[in-house]
């Protein structure tokens, strides 16, 4: 039997939006992660990669969900690098590329003005089993 929306659940842009009361607990992760494929070829994006899971961890701020957000980042970045190094660039693909970067780092909480504003996710499970039990008391 299909569920009948509610008249808040049908107030959407596009179609019916069914509201999702139990979401899937996110992971707070405490070791880097293995980088995707495509970074094990450069060492560059690899340390990249490292630098800011590790940023990340010692902010209580990496997620599983946050993986491909990172991934953007560092992508990112090196696009950023290439961007500039290249003679022919005109200054509206800089600056685009500049803002991409500056964007995907706030996203993550990684400038100085954004540490303030990303907090880690409420429901946010931690990584081992003392650290759950520890949540469970403060709580």
């Amino acid at each position: 039997m299909p569920i009948k929306p509610t008249p808040l659940e049908t107030k959407g842009r596009k179609g019916v939006q069914i509201r999702n009361d139990s979401p899937a607990p996110l992971l707070l992760l405490e070791k880097v992660p293995p980088a995707p494929a495509g970074f094990k070829k450069r060492r560059e994006k690899l340390d990249l990669w490292k630098k800011t899971c590790e940023d990340m961890i010692a902010m209580r701020l990496l997620t599983t969900n946050s993986l491909v957000a990172v991934e953007i980042y560092v992508r990112s970045v090196f696009f950023m690098r290439e961007v500039m190094d290249d003679k022919a660039a005109k200054y509206p693909q800089r600056v685009a590329a500049l803002n991409a970067v500056r964007v995907a780092a706030a996203e993550l909480g990684l400038t100085p003005s954004s540490h303030a504003k990303v907090k880690t996710p409420p429901e946010a499970v931690p990584d081992n089993e003392r650290e759950r039990i520890a949540a469970e008391l403060i709580q």
